[in-house]
């Protein structure tokens, strides 16, 4: 269950990031300071998914390679 929250929190961020910018574009939005807090974030939570996939992927490997 947590991993499955974090990964839809990950994608609420990737999408509330695309319609910022998606509203900045189009002229909706004029507070650039939100639009860069929301990307920033968005960016942030992928790379934290991405790194916590490696981290795993990495103890997996270790736990493959032990010799028992």
């Amino acid at each position: 269950d947590i991993l499955t929250n974090s990964f839809n929190e990950l994608e609420d961020k990737q999408l509330a990031s695309d319609y910022a910018i998606q509203g900045l574009v189009a002229g909706e939005a004029d507070d650039l300071h939100n639009v860069m807090i929301q990307t920033t974030e968005a960016q942030l939570a992928l790379e934290l998914a991405v790194q916590l996939r490696n981290r795993s992927l990495e103890a997996m490997n270790e736990i493959k390679n032990m010799q028992f």
